[in-house]
């Protein structure tokens, strides 16, 4: 028996993902697939509430847009992976885009908007699956790893930064609409 030493392999670097210009671009693709995909819930959240001026309904704009993973994705992510990764994600892509363009139409009812919402949202998982599937092709096993270099970043990239402005924002909004001008403090 043979007392071979491997060494461990380390870890990819970011300088190494980054490498790839096919994972470049689909990094920067996601990264504002995910960006428009929190806009456009927020978005239709306020307008939701400004149509209905309905805070129920305005949370439940909110919880439609999550609905889709739970119901039909799960479904829609097994029938995606039949096909190719690539034309999966552009296609979702396309489809998420045009229905949110047809949500910027003036005048929908809040039950169309929903209805709208719930189907461009359910585009995410199926494109998020192909992803999930191509990213080892692409970078191979090493570079690739769950909560690798490309996750890291982009939570330091993505959220930090909007997190004052998201806050700040929210009290502009607070003063403004609801005349508050400090969070509410407990008892």
């Amino acid at each position: 028996m043979s007392e071979e030493t491997h060494a461990p392999e380390r870890p990819a670097t970011f300088r190494e993902v980054f490498a790839e210009r096919e994972y470049r671009a689909i990094y920067a693709a996601t990264t504002l697939a995910w960006t428009g995909d929190y806009l456009a819930k927020a978005a239709v959240t306020v307008l939701v509430y400004q149509e209905s001026r309905s805070v129920a309904l305005s949370a439940a704009a909110f919880a439609v847009s999550y609905l889709p993973w739970l119901i039909g994705g799960p479904l829609l992510t097994t029938l995606a992976d039949r096909y190719p990764y690539r034309r999966v994600m552009v296609v979702c892509d396309v489809v998420r885009m045009v229905l949110f363009a047809v949500l910027a139409i003036d005048g929908l009812s809040v039950g169309l908007i929903l209805a709208l919402l719930f189907a461009a949202t359910l585009a995410a998982p199926p494109s998020q699956a192909a992803r999930s599937a191509l990213l080892p092709l692409i970078l191979g096993q090493r570079q690739h790893q769950p909560g690798g270099p490309d996750r890291r970043l982009c939570g330091r990239v993505g959220h930090r930064p909007l997190q004052p402005r998201a806050r700040a924002a929210d009290q502009r909004w607070r003063v403004r609409r609801v005349g508050v001008d400090r969070p509410a403090r407990g008892p």
